[in-house]
């Protein structure tokens, strides 16, 4: 996994539980909020605009689903799901099954998005 020392330890084990529960390869890290230390960013290695950005909370998980804009919309993503307070095997099923839209969308963006696979 490509390392990234500044983020909360939380968060460096949830990615680490992630990649154990998902399989290696199963997503991309693609940080738009470097500085967001309780915050990481992981995408479809397919598809980088098929992305989960990920926070750590005492009361547990949250989580913020995002796809591509829609044709004609001038946005950089358009949000499909936001979660708070799930428990990681909930986290892992949201990832999961959002990110499977990845493949599902035949855009193979990952080569021009930057980003690590995990």
């Amino acid at each position: 996994m490509e390392s990234v020392p500044e983020k909360d330890p939380r968060i460096l084990d949830v990615l680490d539980r992630l990649k154990l529960t998902l399989g290696a390869g199963a997503f991309d890290i693609v940080d738009h909020w470097s500085s967001d230390l309780i915050a990481v960013g992981i995408a479809s290695p397919q598809n980088h605009q098929v992305l989960v950005y990920i926070g750590v909370f005492n009361d547990g998980y949250y989580a913020e689903l995002e796809l591509p804009p829609l044709t004609g919309d001038d946005g950089l993503y358009r949000v499909a799901g936001r979660y708070s307070g799930l428990t990681f095997d909930q986290l892992a099923g949201v990832v999961a099954k959002h990110l499977a839209l990845g493949s599902i969308s035949g855009q193979n963006r990952s080569a021009h998005s930057g980003g690590s696979s995990v």
